[in-house]
């Protein structure tokens, strides 16, 4: 089963394709996070908006509401405080045998309660055993007027109430809220009943919850405000009659608040605003219930913007994706037509870059690497040939255009994943490597320089071949100046990459691979060098025969034979100790001891 790999898609892409492809991808996080930063903003403003006009709509509202009952208390005062209704209503209280001779009686009185405000849809007149309900001649009720309230629902009311909405006897379409003035006569007069005992008399006044429905939503501008409630102080709903879950639900949360008594509350629920002001008349709240906002409506809202900066974004990106490509793609190929030249030996004339960003560095430092390279041959060719045979294989071996065209590659690889910093690290360590291993075309370097030399090496290798491997040395600080033959590190280590940890071997590479140096003088004019690796190991007899053997199977073993052969040329035969031991996945090590002391080859 073959894993798919991110980015494998555009492994074989060109570069102007992935930088192509980068862009696309950045214009769409940016249009979407405008969509979102807008949709947010919006949101954010819309909410405080919706908040603030709910609040605004509700208050409205109930000064409306208010308005109005208050006007209904008044003409029922200036309607029912007549001697003439007293003379009317005295038989009711005083003759339980009046009732059947009264049919006509009331009907100057109902008639102006009728028409005492718009909300009135109908009055009637009570008993105070409900067993007579008196109501204008001028309307005829649809249905049986003893069925509009409960038997003793109008016992228990104090003071003018309102109950709960329910249907309208008069018209069964519609809904009505019953307003009950209960009154009570004391002496030869009548007034509004507020003590805790029986009422003589209920005067009832039927609210049109329809008409009332449009003036709230009339007074409160009707565009933000989905719903209106009437609630009692007990949280009870006396309209809408027949409340929805919306309207439920709001009621449920406002009664739950600890603050409900102060009759002034702001919720936010189900994306709603629920905002509930007391009315100045009675024990009564009315609650307004915001419409819902969602995410439709807020995009709808900036549609247009939205496209005009998503095409401006579109444009932008085009635009930059032409230069960008130019900028990036173009030195890359010329520096990739100098490398090949290089290698192929035709590069004649010098190519120079004058931008000092990576590229131009890198160029730099080929151009310098090439003139060294130059030099070198030239001073090699002029010494004699035993003393820098080998040298002259090793520096081959080394700089080889091979090895160097990998390297570009890989940095080439890093920039096209934009990885400028691991690009810009992958070059330093070709320079230094470059730069120490030629160093001027000096037999000898500074021990730290070697070292670095050896890390520069391995660093590159890591980001090559995807390894993790750890270098480590070890060196006293009064020796870091000291100056040692150059290049016998980097051969070791190299074999220790490529065949102690798999990059050449079959054998399984070490878990944490790991590399360390240690350079030391135990004593005056002597020198140790030691490598080791935790990688597969080797034959110890086999290792000493390649350095020492000068058979044509020897040589082809390049490095470690190379570094033993360099050694005894400088220094003398004599005058190098050379040890291996193998522990595998443990220790393996290759050390010798160097006697800069004694008589050496000049």
């Amino acid at each position: 089963m073959k894993h798919f790999k991110p980015g494998k898609f555009l492994e074989n892409a060109s570069l102007l394709g992935k930088l192509r492809a980068l862009l696309i991808s950045i214009t769409i996080l940016v249009v979407f996070a405008v969509l979102l930063t807008v949709s947010l903003v919006y949101s954010r403003y819309n909410s405080g908006r919706l908040l603030s006009q709910t609040g605004a709509q509700t208050d409205n509202a109930a000064s409306s509401l208010a308005n109005n009952l208050n006007t209904l208390e008044k003409r029922f005062i200036s309607i029912i405080g007549t001697k003439d209704f007293l003379n009317k209503t005295y038989p009711i209280v005083t003759q339980s045998d009046w009732y059947g001779q009264s049919s006509g009686t009331f009907q100057e009185e109902l008639s102006a309660l009728n028409n005492a405000d718009y909300l009135v849809a109908n009055t009637i007149l009570v008993s105070p055993d409900q067993g007579r309900i008196f109501y204008s001649l001028n309307t005829s009720p649809r249905s049986a007027l003893d069925s509009l309230f409960e038997k003793g629902e109008l016992e228990n009311v104090r003071g003018i109430t309102l109950l709960s909405g329910r249907s309208n006897p008069f018209s069964p379409n519609s809904d009505v809220i019953p307003m009950v003035f209960p009154i009570r006569l004391v002496g030869n007069y009548f007034q509004l009943n507020l003590e805790d005992t029986p009422s003589d008399l209920y005067i009832v006044i039927l609210l049109d919850a329809d008409t009332m429905r449009n003036s709230l939503m009339f007074a409160g501008y009707q565009e933000d405000i989905a719903h209106y409630a009437l609630l009692s102080s007990d949280g009870s709903v006396l309209y809408p009659s027949a409340p929805d879950g919306t309207v439920r639900n709001a009621a449920a949360t406002v009664l739950s608040l600890p603050d409900f008594s102060t009759g002034e509350s702001a919720i936010r629920e189900d994306g709603r605003y629920i905002e509930v002001r007391p009315l100045s008349f009675g024990d009564l709240y009315l609650m307004g219930i915001s419409q819902p906002v969602s995410f439709a409506s807020i995009l709808q809202g900036f549609l247009g913007p939205i496209i005009n900066i998503t095409l401006i974004i579109i444009l932008i990106t085009i635009i930059l994706s032409i230069v960008f490509t130019n900028m990036v793609t173009r030195p890359i190929r010329k520096l990739l037509t100098v490398v090949r030249e290089i290698e192929q030996g035709t590069y004649t004339q010098r190519v120079t870059f004058t931008s000092n960003d990576e590229v131009g560095q890198l160029m730099n430092a080929v151009n310098d690497m090439y003139d060294t390279i130059q030099s070198q041959i030239v001073q090699i060719r002029e010494e004699e040939s035993s003393k820098y045979r080998t040298e002259l294989k090793l520096l081959t071996e080394q700089i080889n255009p091979h090895f160097l065209y990998n390297t570009l590659e890989e940095i080439q690889s890093e920039v096209l994943r934009q990885d400028t910093e691991t690009a810009t690290s992958m070059i330093q360590y070709l320079a230094e490597y470059l730069r120490i291993g030629l160093s001027g075309g000096s037999d000898l370097i500074p021990v730290s320089s070697e070292i670095r030399h050896a890390q520069a090496y391995v660093r590159i290798m890591n980001q090559r071949f995807s390894q993790k491997i750890l270098f480590m040395y070890r060196t006293a600080p009064e020796i870091s100046e000291h100056l040692i033959l150059k290049t016998i590190l980097q051969p070791l280590i190299e074999n220790s990459i490529r065949h102690g940890f798999g990059i050449d071997a079959s054998a399984p590479s070490a878990s944490a691979p790991t590399i360390e140096v240690e350079i030391a003088r135990p004593e005056d004019d002597v020198l140790t060098v030691r490598v080791s690796d935790n990688g597969s190991g080797f034959d110890e007899k086999q290792v000493l025969a390649i350095m020492k053997d000068n058979s044509e199977e020897a040589r082809r073993h390049v490095g470690i034979h190379n570094v033993y052969q360099r050694l005894i040329t400088y220094y003398g035969e004599g005058n190098i100790e050379v040890s291996a031991e193998s522990i595998p996945y443990y220790q393996n090590t290759i050390a010798f001891v160097i006697h800069e002391g004694r008589a050496r080859n000049a």
